[in-house]
């Protein structure tokens, strides 16, 4: 459990290694297992109420230890995994989806399966198991969160996506 004293002290992100950022924000660490997110403007009300929902949906998104109107606190997630940056190498070594997982994603999104179980196929025929399994992994987890959010646009790009370190999910940490 997180003290209030070692949130004051870990949000100061002066000194600290960058591992992330992005339109919204920056995200530091907090020790290994844990992130800040600290945002150039405040939350809007939307973006708290999806923050919101992280931990009603621990299979789809990292825990979040707190939520402030500049920061938000959750576990650390790995971005990009060797799992998924292989996968994503051979979905655009083989000019199948230019756009990575978040190709697999928007297949799903306007569905469009024709194309991705051509993807899944030409692995299992190359014998390329690891990636056909981290694929097929791809496609569960990217199904769930479309039924979650169906009438939503998620980014899901390869930078939003990684591997929780407590489970070995798959999951999103940035909508």
């Amino acid at each position: 459990m997180i003290k209030l004293l070692d949130i004051l002290k870990e949000i100061k992100t002066y000194r600290k290694e960058l591992v992330g950022d992005g339109e919204q924000g920056d995200v530091y660490p907090i020790g290994k297992d844990k992130v800040v997110k600290k945002v150039f403007e405040d939350w809007d009300d939307e973006e708290i109420k999806t923050y919101k929902l992280f931990n009603q949906h621990p299979d789809l998104f990292p825990h979040v230890y707190k939520i402030a109107k500049d920061y938000v606190i959750m576990d650390r997630i790995d971005s990009p995994a060797k799992e998924l940056t292989d996968a994503v190498e051979f979905l655009r070594s083989n000019m199948w989806l230019h756009d990575g997982i978040d190709g697999i994603y928007k297949s799903i999104r306007n569905n469009n399966l024709k194309q991705f179980n051509q993807i899944l196929q030409k692995a299992k025929e190359l014998n390329k198991i690891d990636i056909y399994n981290t694929l097929k992994k791809c496609f569960e987890f990217f199904t769930k969160l479309h039924k979650l959010f169906p009438n939503r646009y998620i980014d899901a790009n390869d930078g939003n996506t990684g591997i929780d370190r407590r489970d070995g999910k798959i999951k999103i940490f940035d909508l």
